[in-house]
């Protein structure tokens, strides 16, 4: 076959054109490519012969007894494996994340939600949802109210005392924790079992320096206790405010959760007069168009 100038024309090839042209190259015989693809001879025939003129090039030598490879023919057969594996890894991913079983999601969370029942939530739904990719970006609650109604996030776990959200929100309640003062070990309420909240007025409180919701709730809790707390340390990272705790330079008083971190010997101290006050909730936008994000929430489980 004479080859012809193509030109910088496109070249559309089929995938009939490619599964015809894989199976006979496999096989080595029209004949039985024909019965394997449930069609006729002449048919296979035509279809390598349009692939042949759409390439410019012969991918088949024919005789009466065989069918071999040209150099151009085993260059498209080593080109083509990839192609097809692709295929079926698209169509595989395709009907996962129909089914709920692939694709990804983009979530965010505050620090009381990595240190609560954040982790067990993903490790639950990981061992049952292998092929799904989870993106996770830790930000304040504003910031991921932000992103939620952006698009950039797709369910968000923040920081929820009297929370307002837009319209087009919605959330679900993870979690309700009390109060607890993380103190040094030589501190004088350490081996306390529980303490109240007016026993902390004397001392020097570490907060949060981005906190400013959660560090007005602990200032009202003590002005209904008829004090003003003395601020004299603002950290941005947990470990800081913790660090700052062992060297002496205040108490923290932080949600329950606190008590899965690494407390460096520190002790905590539950603070028995204050109600659970701090809620951990899961917010999403109620249009949201990923696939995977209803069968995420189911596993998102109230305690």
């Amino acid at each position: 076959m004479a080859t012809e100038e193509r030109g910088t024309a496109p070249v559309n090839l089929t995938l009939r054109q490619l599964k015809v042209f894989k199976t006979i190259a496999k096989v080595g015989s029209y004949r039985k490519s024909a019965k394997m693809l449930n069609t006729s001879q002449p048919a296979l025939t035509k279809t390598i012969q349009s692939l042949e003129y759409t390439l410019g090039v012969e991918v088949f030598r024919r005789n009466t007894r065989s069918v071999t490879l040209t150099s151009a023919g085993l260059e498209l057969l080593g080109r083509i494996e990839g192609i097809f594996e692709q295929l079926d890894q698209t169509v595989d991913s395709v009907r996962d994340v129909s089914s709920g079983r692939g694709g990804s999601i983009n979530l965010t969370y505050v620090d009381f939600a990595i240190l609560g029942t954040l982790p067990d939530t993903l490790a639950r739904y990981r061992r049952y949802n292998p092929r799904i990719k989870i993106n996770v970006q830790f930000a304040s609650t504003a910031d991921q109210i932000a992103l939620v109604k952006s698009g950039k996030a797709d369910l968000g776990f923040v920081m929820d005392i009297d929370l307002k959200l837009p319209s087009s929100f919605c959330r679900k309640h993870v979690v309700q924790e009390g109060l607890v003062a993380v103190v040094p070990p030589k501190h004088r309420l350490a081996e306390r079992e529980t303490i109240e909240l007016a026993e902390l007025e004397l001392e020097s409180f570490i907060m949060g320096d981005t906190w400013s919701r959660y560090n007005e709730l602990i200032r009202d809790l003590c002005i209904e206790r008829n004090f003003m707390p003395q601020v004299t340390h603002k950290a941005f990272l947990r470990d800081e405010m913790l660090a700052f705790v062992m060297a002496g330079l205040g108490v923290l008083v932080y949600p329950k959760c606190i008590c899965n971190a690494g407390l460096l010997g520190l002790k905590v101290v539950p603070i028995t007069d204050v109600p659970p006050v701090v809620r951990t909730t899961a917010i999403w936008r109620a249009d949201a168009k990923n696939p995977v994000l209803p069968s995420f929430l189911r596993e998102v489980k109230p305690m």
